[in-house]
Formats: C-alpha cells, sequence, structure tokens
C-alpha cells in the first residue's frame, strides 16, 4: 500500500528546493564581477634629503571604465561596488635597483568633483625587492572610476639618498561589482 501523505511530503520538498534554486540562479545571474586594470610609470626623483615626507602627483589615469563597463553587459548606474584589489611598485630603472630606499609610501586617489582618499600603504617594506605590494583599503571607489580620469598622489619617505632618479612602474586592479544591463 502507498502512503500518500509521504509522496506529498516528497513533493512537497522537491518543489520547494527547486524553487530555492530556481530563485538563488536568478539573482545571481544578473550580477557581474570583473576586475579593471591600470598601469601608469611614476619616477621619485633624486633627492638630497632623507627621512623628509615629499609627494609627487601622476599624471591623469584614463579610466576607460564605460568601454569596461559596456564589454561586461553593465553600465555605471548599475555599478554597486568598485575596490582597489591590488597595487604594486616595480623599479624598472635604474637596473638591479631595490626598494632599500623607502621607508613607506601611501597613495591616494582623487577625481574631479571628489575629495581626494588614501587607498593603500606601506611601511612595512623589504627592501630585497624590486617589486612592493601595498595594503590597499576596502573603500567604495565607484565614484572615482565613474569619472573619465583621476589621479594619485604618492607621498614617500626615504631613508637613504637617493644619488638618481628611479622609474617605477605601477599597477592597479580595481574589482567592480555592478548589476547585469537588462536583457
Amino acid at each position: 500500500m502507498i502512503n500518500l501523505n509521504s509522496i506529498d511530503m516528497r513533493n512537497y520538498i522537491l518543489l520547494f528546493i527547486t524553487l530555492a534554486l530556481f530563485t538563488s540562479c536568478s539573482e545571481e545571474d544578473q550580477e557581474v564581477s570583473f576586475y579593471i586594470p591600470t598601469e601608469i610609470e611614476y619616477t621619485i626623483p633624486s633627492s638630497s634629503a632623507i627621512n623628509l615626507p615629499f609627494n609627487i602627483l601622476t599624471p591623469e589615469v584614463e579610466t576607460n571604465a564605460q568601454a569596461e563597463f559596456s564589454s561586461n553587459n553593465t553600465r555605471a548606474n548599475l555599478i554597486k561596488e568598485v575596490e582597489l584589489s591590488n597595487l604594486s611598485f616595480e623599479i624598472l630603472n635604474p637596473e638591479g635597483e631595490d626598494f632599500s630606499f623607502l621607508s613607506s609610501i601611501t597613495v591616494f586617489i582623487a577625481a574631479e568633483g571628489l575629495p581626494e582618499v588614501e587607498v593603500a600603504s606601506s611601511d612595512n617594506i623589504n627592501p630585497n625587492t624590486n617589486k612592493l605590494v601595498l595594503q590597499t583599503t576596502d573603500l567604495n571607489l565607484q565614484d572615482y572610476l565613474k569619472k573619465e580620469t583621476y589621479t594619485m598622489r604618492i607621498n614617500t619617505i626615504t631613508d637613504e639618498v637617493l644619488t638618481q632618479d628611479h622609474r617605477l612602474e605601477i599597477k592597479s586592479q580595481f574589482f567592480v561589482l555592478a548589476d547585469l544591463v537588462d536583457s
């Protein structure tokens, strides 16, 4: 003999699981996440003083964010969050140099109409490497990346006299979370 109550209960459980999976999949399918990479070069000039902070402004960085948004099937008004996930510096010139001259570094971002905010820093610099990865903040930077350009101000303190300019490559990677454009 078949127990109808157990069949009904199994059907209800199966229906509930199916609905739960369908609902969670459809919500997940409406979001997209991707990275926007940027690269710029920056020069720390030779100096005669040590332990004094000095600032250098990078040239304006074009975000190309609108193209990135479009290629990922989203738009600026659908962006939920943008975080700087990675910021690194690598010495390009002089060859063979390392970061032994650097005591600390702090990086700020600014864009037209927006306040300057700190986005990364490092006080514990490994002196025996030519590549430095900074600790990033968890600020939501969506307003900065929605602009056509932004600038970075880099505040550094050296603990050695630099007898020649040091040319660096700065690589950043912004994580973007957004809703998809309705199809």
